[in-house]
């Protein structure tokens, strides 16, 4: 018959057992949803979206806590125009980690490309608020400021995005535009 001290020592061996275990089974777990990522980013990278979407669905349900999973996701739904679904998953990100920028980015992206520019705008400011050096925020907002006639405002907007980043043609293209809707001719001209 087993004393007390030997029931205990059993109890603490058994649980030392569990607890490798799980950390085991933690690690394994990592190990795969960091391969799912790092092989959608690769097949992303090769524009093989069916494959990409594939591995970040696998990487979600290995865990559906991580926000760059997530974003991931988006990205490659809004590279294939399936907007909507971008816009949901862009959520999910933001629900997990609202201090992210490139969750607000994307989604920002897609409602763009729904034309729904106030919205856009709103996740633009957001991610400005965010990271006010990340320039495709600044051309996002721009963008969507110019189709509502809003040119001023724009114009400045596609200033701080070309102080950012002077190689992207968008900001150019759509403060020329303004310049031009303003019967700023000269000043479009010198864009």
């Amino acid at each position: 018959k087993k004393n007390n001290d030997d029931e205990k020592l059993d109890e603490l061996k058994i649980r030392e057992s569990l607890s490798t275990k799980s950390k085991s089974s933690i690690k394994l777990q990592t190990r795969k949803f960091n391969t799912c990522m790092k092989n959608g980013m690769m097949s992303i990278n090769t524009k093989s979206y069916k494959q990409a979407l594939a591995y970040f669905d696998n990487a979600i349900r290995l865990d559906p806590t991580q926000w760059e999973s997530w974003n991931a996701k988006a990205v490659t739904l809004r590279r294939v125009k399936r907007y909507d679904e971008c816009i949901s998953c862009c959520d999910e990100a933001i629900r997990l980690d609202g201090r992210k920028v490139m969750p607000w980015v994307n989604k920002a992206g897609s409602l763009f490309e729904l034309n729904r520019y106030d919205e856009c705008i709103s996740c633009c400011d957001e991610a400005i608020r965010l990271n006010a050096e990340y320039p495709t925020s600044w051309v996002h907002k721009a963008g969507s400021l110019f189709h509502l006639k809003r040119y001023d405002e724009c114009i400045s907007c596609c200033d701080e995005a070309i102080r950012l980043d002077a190689e992207n043609p968008a900001p150019l293209i759509y403060k020329a535009g303004s310049l031009f809707e303003l019967n700023r001719y000269d000043e479009c001209i010198s864009c």
